[in-house]
């Protein structure tokens, strides 16, 4: 079956999105098709290319430094709530690699241009009407950005001070957690 059509196709299931993750895993040549499929607006393309996407990040993050500058660029403009979770886990791997690992390759990868979009994005993702674990995901993300740019976590800090009563018990849970290591 055609690689566009096993995206089309895919399922919600984790067995679902592993196995066509371990298919790119096996095939890198196919990483750049599932990176443009991801950035699709197109739900039936998008949103199950972003599900693959997340797992093979989650094992070979470094796959996605040369499309990090298009990945970064096409963030704002991606519709789905369920691809902007998988996109915030991402943006979070990268910055947890770059600041908790000091990670060579993702630290040559991210430039402070990129760092600054990624401040914006996730701040976005954080004051919009979002899935929890997008804002969550969002929460640690500008946590750790919040080391190169001073301003972020005095501003993080009000926004989930502000939100805490007016979220869910698991958005309140990781704001104090967020908060404790403020």
């Amino acid at each position: 079956m055609e690689f566009k059509s096993q995206i089309q196709s895919l399922k919600a299931y984790k067995a679902h999105r592993q196995q066509l993750a371990d298919q790119v895993l096996n095939n890198q040549a196919i990483f750049p098709i599932l990176m443009d499929y991801s950035l699709s607006n197109d739900a039936r393309l998008g949103k199950p290319a972003c599900w693959v996407l997340e797992y093979v990040c989650i094992a070979k993050l470094s796959w996605i430094h040369p499309y990090l500058k298009h990945f970064i660029d096409q963030l704002p403009f991606i519709e789905n709530k369920s691809s902007k979770r998988c996109c915030a886990k991402i943006c979070m791997l990268l910055c947890q690699r770059y600041f908790l690992d000091s990670d060579k390759s993702t630290i040559e990868a991210l430039d402070k241009t990129d760092l600054a979009s990624l401040v914006e994005i996730n701040f976005d993702w954080l004051m919009n009407d979002e899935k929890v674990a997008t804002k969550a995901y969002a929460m640690e993300t500008l946590h750790l950005l919040g080391i190169v740019f001073i301003w972020v976590h005095p501003e993080l800090k009000a926004i989930l001070q502000k939100g805490i009563p007016n979220h869910t018990m698991a958005y309140k849970a990781r704001a104090m957690h967020i908060l404790n290591k403020i």
